[in-house]
């Protein structure tokens, strides 16, 4: 790999198993382009002959080697002192490769090193060779020949054999960097095995701020990028010119997103000038809140529902499947005018894509107390399950609580709301009014009111509506005529049986 730098550094971390002609021309043009190489272990040129092509780094002249530690510590002790006496100037610990991974393309392909090629840092040595297999001849041959005891005191050990700086290589979180930088690491390179090693690890720069690449690994916190893809594939298609060239590329695209972002120097690369995916989505500002609390109110609104179970969406499948979004002929009529975006077309979800970009997903308690400044009318909590959350709304200033699930489209398994009910009811302890955002069952099945309310528009418009309401009471108060009860206060806890009650056992005779 080389590791770049332009007036910072820059570099492509072990090439490994390339052609011997190729690692010359690598390291010819990473002298060129001021750039550090870093060679690999198990490459088909020795430490001595990369190092015979001349000076390392025109302005630092520097070269890294990268080391894979064998369970034969006298072949690594010798390695190191080779590379340091060939004026490699750091070791690049391989950290996350005690054992490798599965990799499906080399078993199917029986990988391994053709006949006319070795690895040339371990010839004359009784190692074996990494031949043929039943699988992968890389794997088999790591499976021989590799330490699986690897742990942070071969870092402390290999200080006690070489002057060089030991940089870690395959940390990904901030709690492994601490221990390498206890353990005497001198550097920690972010890295994930370019994703070979286990599947779904996280990608290195979502992991790179927590451990703390171009202009945005710079913005984040990097001291350097390795590469490596780059230059196989350049180098694969035009040899030491295709290297050249494609270092010369990235120069050059580097100053010009310098320029157009308005950095002078890479000390003026900050973390403002990028956005990551993994960033606190850009909401709804405030302001444009404020004003639709303000015309709600003015419009005769007497109170306001704050939603605070949807600051992100849950996975509504559903939506996902048929690409939900907004007709072309429909509008969010109270955004209209202001650059919200719309809810278009995504790949998955029109609506999760825009609440994802519109939604304030640090929403907190606070802004309950924020509406309070805004706004006379009170404000009722959606989306409570616990007694905790009523509590805590109830300290914050809601007027009311509101047991909601938001359909049960949130999260799965969550509890319906009746079961959440009484202990919501019980932390209130009458301060607040309670309401349930809940259904009615008709035979066997249960209806949200939402989904009445929907269907019956769909069917008969208003009348639709007005007739369902009119169920509604009608059959609330059939249900307590035939249950006994005169009147509201009448309705108690011995009413009703439910599923989570203990079961009424048969008295004793």
């Amino acid at each position: 790999m080389l590791l770049l730098r332009f007036g910072f550094w820059f570099g492509f971390v072990g090439l490994g198993l390339d052609m011997g002609p190729g690692e010359y021309a690598t390291a010819r043009a990473a002298s060129a382009a001021g750039t550090i190489m870093t060679l690999s272990s198990w490459t088909t040129s020795s430490v001595e002959e990369v190092a015979s092509t001349g000076p390392g780094i025109r302005f630092f002249q520097i070269r890294f080697f990268q080391l894979q530690v064998y369970k034969n510590r006298k072949v690594v002790e010798q390695l190191v002192r080779r590379a340091e006496r060939a004026g490699f100037k750091a070791i690049v610990l391989t950290a996350d490769a005690p054992r490798l991974g599965r990799r499906e393309s080399d078993i199917k392909n029986w990988f391994t090193l053709p006949p006319n090629l070795a690895l040339k840092n371990f010839e004359g040595l009784d190692l074996g060779k990494m031949g043929e297999a039943n699988d992968s001849g890389l794997a088999s041959y790591v499976d021989g020949q590799i330490d699986r005891t690897l742990s942070w005191k071969d870092v402390q050990w290999l200080q006690t054999i070489t002057k060089m700086p030991i940089l870690v290589k395959g940390v990904l979180t901030g709690e492994d960097a601490r221990i390498a930088i206890q353990a005497g690491a001198a550097g920690i390179v972010v890295s994930n095995h370019g994703g070979r090693q286990l599947d779904y690890v996280p990608a290195t720069i979502s992991a790179l701020e927590e451990t703390v690449v171009f202009d945005v690994a710079l913005a984040l916190g990097a001291s350097g990028i390795f590469i490596g893809r780059p230059v196989l594939f350049s180098l694969a298609a035009e040899g030491e010119a295709g290297v050249r060239k494609v270092l010369q590329m990235l120069r050059d695209e580097f100053e010009l997103t310098m320029a157009l972002s308005g950095c002078r120097s890479l000390s003026e690369i900050t973390r403002n000038h990028i956005v990551t995916e993994w960033d606190t989505p850009r909401h709804l500002p405030k302001k444009v809140v404020e004003q639709l609390v303000r015309r709600a109110e003015r419009a005769g609104f007497k109170a306001i529902v704050l939603t605070a179970d949807a600051p992100r969406l849950g996975r509504r499948e559903s939506d996902i499947k048929n690409w939900f979004t907004l007709p072309p002929n429909l509008a969010l009529k109270n955004f209209e005018g202001l650059d919200l975006g719309k809810m278009g077309e995504a790949n998955d979800s029109g609506l999760a894509s825009y609440v994802d970009g519109q939604i304030d997903r640090t929403l907190s308690w606070k802004d309950v107390q924020w509406l309070q400044t805004i706004t006379k009318m009170p404000i009722l909590v959606k989306g409570v399950l616990t007694g905790e959350d009523a509590r805590i709304a109830i300290q914050a200033g809601a007027a009311g609580i509101i047991v909601s699930n938001h359909g049960g489209r949130q999260l799965d398994y969550v509890p319906a709301t009746i079961s959440a009910l009484e202990e919501v009811v019980k932390a209130t302890q009458g301060r607040v009014p309670v309401f349930l955002d809940g259904g009615v069952r008709r035979g066997t099945c249960t209806w949200s009111f939402r989904d009445i309310l929907l269907f019956s528009l769909a069917a008969d418009g208003e009348a639709g509506v007005r007739k369902v309401l009119q169920m509604l009471p009608d059959e609330f108060e059939l249900t307590m005529a035939l249950s006994g009860c005169r009147s509201l206060s009448e309705i108690t806890r011995n009413h009703i049986v439910t599923e989570w009650d203990t079961p009424r056992n048969l008295p004793k005779l």
